[in-house]
């Protein structure tokens, strides 16, 4: 139990010590915590993607000085990949549809209009095209590309009034369709995705620079995240008796880690009191294994890990899957051994091929 005016100052120092696990009496958190969880996972995701990267250090670039102004720099470096690769389909969808008609000046094109000549472009299947056109009206063939004819055809601007349709008298092009070019030059949207490439090699090399130096950094970013969770969950776990003047609060210290709780709750004359955990209590489970053992607590915790009343089955696990696999690579080596020698011994001793050819 807890004055209210010490209690902020009191969840730092059990923090320190680090031996409280904090009993949990209300389960869904609050909005600001659930923020701070939709962060952390977007954070965690960060950082797995930054283990993925080729870590090398690059001097030109800057080092950024903690986590989470490295977590900030790559959502902006994700996003700068995201236009960068959406410009780049659009560069090609464009050069893709410019490709037929070469690398020509746009503004040949608009010289043309200004001197009320307009530039159309048509497309039409190679077996529809009629010879008759070249001679009925201004056209220019540019080649034939994927079973389609594709032409220029060029009409006066219209302002002609003895002019029927008001362009060059009438016109038909059955089969035809006039198509939209981007206004660019082939050798234009070169130049522009070879600019944006570089852009993105750019960004990779940054990548690359901050998992050099910044893993740790970003580590330490979502500890402090998972720290602010716990400070929160702490306060929300929080009981108020007397008014709201006393804050009382319940949690789990393990007995080796006990002492320094004791003596921390006695200097600053807090009201505490111990008690022993119960059949049906959930209580946090703390394995206590020495350095051989620890190394197969992962494949305990495939299991149900045992509570306060039960036997830890790690220090079981580790011999038996050590003498298992060993007999069992030990029998695929002797094997594999008696294979290799018995094939060898059937090529000198021909005599006894038979036999060694049971092995």
């Amino acid at each position: 139990m807890v004055h209210h005016s010490a209690y902020s100052d009191f969840l730092k120092d059990i923090r320190k010590i680090g031996v409280v696990h904090i009993n949990e009496k209300i389960k869904d958190p609050t909005a600001e915590m659930q923020d701070l969880y939709r962060h952390l996972s977007e954070v965690d995701k960060a950082a797995k993607k930054l283990k993925m990267q080729e870590p090398e250090e690059i001097e030109l670039l800057p080092k950024l000085s903690s986590g989470k102004e490295i977590f900030n720099r790559l959502k902006e470096i994700e996003k700068e990949f995201e236009n960068n690769f959406h410009t780049v389909m659009q560069l090609e969808k464009e050069q893709k549809q410019l490709y037929p008609w070469g690398d020509f000046d746009w503004d040949i094109v608009k010289k043309l209009k200004q001197e009320g000549i307009i530039t159309k472009f048509f497309i039409c299947p190679v077996k529809k095209f009629l010879p008759e056109w070249e001679e009925n009206f201004y056209i220019k063939v540019i080649g034939d590309y994927e079973g389609y004819k594709h032409f220029v055809k060029f009409d006066k601007d219209g302002k002609d009034k003895n002019s029927e349709n008001g362009i060059n008298g009438p016109e038909e092009l059955p089969g035809a369709d006039e198509i939209l070019l981007p206004d660019i030059s082939l050798s234009r949207i070169a130049v522009e995705i070879s600019s944006v490439n570089a852009k993105i090699e750019a960004l990779k090399d940054e990548l690359n620079h901050i998992a050099f130096y910044g893993q740790d950094l970003i580590h330490s970013y979502q500890l402090e995240i998972q720290k602010q969770i716990a400070e929160q969950d702490a306060v929300l776990q929080t009981s108020d008796t007397v008014e709201g003047k006393v804050k009382f609060l319940e949690g789990w210290v393990p007995e080796t880690k006990k002492s320094p709780l004791d003596e921390y709750l006695e200097v600053n004359k807090i009201l505490y009191s111990f008690d022993k955990p119960e059949d049906e209590d959930k209580v946090p489970v703390l394995l206590q294994n020495n350095k051989f053992a620890r190394l197969y607590e992962l494949i305990g915790s495939l299991y149900d890990l045992p509570n306060h009343k039960e036997i830890d089955l790690v220090p079981f696990f580790a011999p038996f899957y050590m003498m298992f696999f060993g007999f069992c690579l030990g029998d695929a080596g002797y094997g594999l051994f008696i294979v290799l020698a018995a094939t060898i011994a059937k090529r000198k001793m021909e005599s006894l091929k038979s036999i060694f050819s049971l092995a």
